[in-house]
């Protein structure tokens, strides 16, 4: 497609609006990771959202962050975005490959954070079924193009605040 970067994939089903026997495996497996970025961060980390994502043949995704700053957002990029929106107070990004029967579709990573303009150290990450990446969500990254099969991930966003948490949506207590 011409536009194949605008939308770089057919479908993306919201994790938590997953029927049940689905859902809970994948509620379980985001909070354990939300344990180990806790772990490893040494930051208190909720799980805030995350997607199933559905990418088909001929899609990519150009460099971006997970995270706005909306001090370096225009008014146009802001509109109709709450002040207090999650994509200003992500942390992390895990990314856990469902599938790996397709050619492409590798996660490059910037290592640093918020300079799209200095990619030099890069970190790619080959797609492996049930592998997951974990970075930074201000690390710019990207998703190249996908070859000739399906690519199924799960993408999940975690926060260091209780208030933009899938937890507080439910009414779960932080422990």
């Amino acid at each position: 497609p011409a536009n194949k970067n605008q939308e770089p994939y057919n479908y993306s089903l919201d994790m938590f609006r997953l029927p049940a026997h689905l859902k809970e495996p994948i509620v379980e497996y985001a909070d354990k990771l939300a344990g180990t970025i806790q772990e490893l961060a040494k930051q208190t980390t909720f799980t805030e959202t995350g997607s199933v994502v559905y990418w088909k043949p001929g899609t990519s995704m150009l460099w971006h962050p997970d995270i706005r700053d909306p001090e370096t957002m225009t008014a146009e990029e802001l509109e109709g975005i709450p002040k207090n929106a999650s994509l200003f107070t992500r942390t992390f990004t895990a990314i856990t490959y469902l599938n790996d029967d397709y050619e492409g579709g590798e996660t490059v990573v910037c290592e640093k954070t918020l300079a799209p303009w200095n990619l030099a150290k890069q970190l790619i990450s080959k797609p492996k079924k049930g592998s997951v990446i974990i970075y930074h969500s201000a690390c710019f990254h990207k998703v190249n193009e996908i070859k000739d099969a399906d690519r199924f991930t799960l993408a999940m966003f975690f926060c260091k605040d209780y208030e933009h948490s899938h937890w507080k949506s439910i009414g779960k207590e932080p422990q």
